[in-house]
């Protein structure tokens, strides 16, 4: 006969991890409007997970140790796909915070994108959307109803973004050597 094996867990877990199509490290310009800078997976397991809040880090160094300023960059957007679940607009000592109730489904993933404005008087060199630490994401298991830590390796670090300085180029054209015109031909 076979025998049948079931685990069976109290709580769930969720996990969050940088999602393979999130934006490669880049060059961005000043003065831009909803610039991607992360994606982030949050996978379940086990149950459904409620997310209640968010915190995103931007940062100007790839290590975190210096974070953004609000001049840097504002009007950070979270979204679960094309839908807008939250919007900061203004940082506070480096970080976008969402208060948010999104339920990601037992045995699934969700992507969140993130998106800001980078002002023309941004000073920053480089820009980084980060995922801290575990305590930067507050969930609870739906069915549990258990305030439950998130897993993952933290901080969970998107690609650095650097500024780019507009360059332009000028080619001069030869000059045409001197050539005889005939009229009306």
């Amino acid at each position: 006969s076979t025998a049948l094996v079931h685990n069976v867990s109290a709580k769930g877990t969720l996990t969050v991890s940088l999602n393979a199509s999130s934006p490669s490290a880049a060059t961005y310009a000043l003065g831009v409007s909803n610039y991607t800078f992360a994606k982030f997976d949050f996978t379940s397991v086990g149950e459904d997970i409620i997310i209640a809040q968010i915190n995103i880090l931007m940062a100007t160094s790839a290590d975190n140790t210096k974070t953004a300023a609000a001049g840097d960059v504002n009007n950070i957007k979270i979204y679960d796909g094309s839908i807008l679940i939250g919007t900061d607009p203004t940082i506070s000592s480096g970080k976008a915070e969402f208060g948010v109730t999104l339920t990601v489904p037992k045995n699934t993933t969700k992507i969140l994108t993130i998106v800001g404005d980078i002002p023309a008087a941004s000073d920053a060199v480089s820009l980084v959307a980060t995922i801290k630490e575990a305590a930067d994401v507050v969930i609870t298991g739906k069915d549990s109803g258990i305030s439950l830590n998130t897993t993952g390796s933290f901080g969970v670090f998107a690609n650095l973004m650097t500024k780019g300085v507009p360059v332009v180029t000028v080619i001069a054209a030869t000059t045409p050597v001197a050539q005889t015109y005939i009229k009306g031909t």
